[in-house]
């Protein structure tokens, strides 16, 4: 059996516990700039540092970092991460101390990063007793990890013996499960306290795999024995690594590199072993990657709804072309400060197989001094009527967008589909040839079979205006219906949703609204949305 490599074993089952995506991201991008040389000094052109304000077991990092960065990341030394939050507020669930990090990056040119870290001691915590066992067989070596001041400690190993050393070897006699504790003292006197059970089991371990390789890209199986249920590779190439038991890997480039496969029992300790064999691959296939950066946006005046479409990069980073920073959300929603024209622009990165791309738009972002409102109806033969009902702006005319690829500058257009379904009709305004608002209603065409077809002025409210208590009376063919009503101010905004059923065709309402105009909207089964106007006084 080779030997292990303790210490990278002890360090792997201490960080193991806490690696997320965020973590490993870190750790490639790092290796991928240690490779490249994209820095040759870490505090060129940033410094991570925070300092921090401390409730019971709530604490905010108050963001010092300077520099050229636009990636950040905390640590907070309990398992949990953030990234993009400059200045984040964490709880931690227990009293104790912890080693919390900040990390700080330029993703896009590669010019800075930089870790600062730093001791919080939490919930009256003076010291934190912990420490990692490392069974080979019947043999434990036990690494010391406590944190905070104590003056001396001691181990119990379970089986009526223990040590006060920090770092303790000892020979379990028997296969069995034991229960290791350590203690710490401060002054004679006990400030904490932890335990581990381990099972020893003095089954041969040994690490083995095989493999097969394709140009760049290489199939690893294991082939390890012993009671293990944990693998850890690391392909040699700086930044490869993975925990499958049978992973496929892609190297960038030709070369002959050193991979190592460790194998553990992540539950008992029991069994720890490493191998590593040296493996060459060559060019000729595979290998580099493919980004394809991408995105589309939905307008509410000011405010843009950004959806990403980029593939292949691992981290997204926006420049909304307004001076407002770089943003790091998947899905942003951006408010810009004034109407203009901006050039939006999305940036999909991976650090390997590395690849980056950028794609970037041109917006006409506008402030609306119109709110504008319309309704309609049809008759018989399917020809709608619509009405422009705008009464908030100054409207010197309209376009009129039907969704089915026809338009109409008229007032008061009527105009007659060519087929059922379903379309998105909108009516844009105009304040002397400059748009001022845009307002668009979802309408349902059906077939002129369908009986229950109604328009919006099938429906009566009574009173309107209002104070808040009103009627709605409802057409004769739908008195028998569920029907779905939802109440929006002019903004757009929700602010009542309800489904109801006529009594003697009338359905009673008492609202508590502020004074104003509202749309109702109507819709049921089969039944087109019809709009009416509710003005509060």
């Amino acid at each position: 059996m080779n030997q292990p490599n303790i210490a990278s074993l002890h360090t792997l089952r201490r960080y193991s516990k806490y690696f997320n995506m965020n973590f490993a991201l870190r750790l490639t991008l790092l290796s991928l700039i240690g490779i490249f040389g994209f820095i040759t000094n870490s505090n060129a052109q940033c410094a991570a540092g925070y300092t921090t304000t401390i409730s019971g077991l709530g604490v905010l990092f108050t963001n010092q970092a300077t520099g050229s960065y636009n990636y950040i990341e905390y640590d907070y030394g309990d398992g949990d991460f953030d990234a993009n939050i400059s200045s984040p507020a964490h709880t931690y669930d227990d009293p104790g101390i912890y080693i919390a990090c900040q990390f700080i990056m330029d993703t896009m040119n590669f010019n800075c990063f930089d870790e600062y870290c730093d001791t919080l001691y939490l919930g009256g915590a003076t010291c934190m007793a912990a420490f990692d066992p490392y069974l080979d067989g019947l043999d434990l070596e036990v690494y010391n990890e406590s944190l905070g001041d104590y003056d001396s400690l001691w181990y119990d190993y379970g089986d009526g013996n223990g040590s006060n050393s920090a770092n303790p070897t000892h020979s379990y006699s028997a296969n069995g499960y034991y229960t290791i504790c350590l203690s710490l003292y401060s002054n004679d006197t006990l400030c904490d306290s932890t335990c581990y059970e381990v099972y020893a089991d003095d089954t041969p371990c040994d690490a083995a795999f095989s493999y097969s390789d394709d140009d760049l890209t290489v199939d690893f199986t294991d082939e390890s024995t012993g009671n293990y249920n944990a693998v850890y590779w690391d392909f040699g190439d700086g930044f490869g690594t993975s925990e499958d038991f049978d992973p496929t890997y892609t190297y960038f480039t030709g070369g002959t590199y050193e991979v190592c496969l460790v194998m553990y029992d992540s539950v008992n300790f029991s069994c720890d072993d490493e191998t590593c064999k040296f493996v060459t691959v060559e060019d000729g296939g595979g290998g580099g990657g493919g980004c394809d950066a991408d995105y589309k946006y939905t307008e509410n005046q000011l405010e843009l709804t950004f959806t990403n479409l980029s593939t292949g990069g691992l981290i997204n980073t926006w420049d909304f072309g307004d001076g407002s920073g770089i943003g790091f959300e998947e899905n942003p929603v951006h408010t810009f400060a004034a109407p203009g024209t901006y050039e939006v622009c999305v940036t999909t990165l991976s650090p390997f197989p590395f690849c980056t791309d950028t794609y970037c738009e041109f917006i006409d972002v506008k402030e609306y001094t119109c709110e504008p409102t319309f309704t309609y109806s049809f008759n018989a033969t399917n020809a709608y009527t619509f009405v422009n009902t705008t009464i908030i702006g100054n409207v010197t005319s309209v376009l009129w967008d039907f969704g089915d690829g026809n338009t109409s500058a008229f007032p008061q257009p009527s105009y007659t589909y060519n087929a059922p379904g379903t379309y998105n009709v909108c009516l844009i305004t105009y304040d002397e040839g400059n748009e001022c608002g845009k307002t668009c209603q979802s309408i349902s065409v059906y077939p002129l079979s369908v009986e229950t077809a109604v328009s919006s002025t099938d429906f009566k409210l009574i009173p309107n205006p209002n104070h808040g208590r009103f009627a709605l009376k409802l057409p004769t063919q739908l008195e028998s219906k569920t029907l779905e009503v939802r109440i929006l101010d002019l903004g757009g905004r929700l602010v009542y949703s309800a489904q109801i059923e006529a009594e003697n065709g009338r359905v009673p309402f008492r609202l508590n609204l502020a004074t104003g105009a509202y749309i109702m909207q109507i819709s049921g089964e089969d039944i087109p949305v019809v709009t009416k106007r509710v003005l509060i006084e």
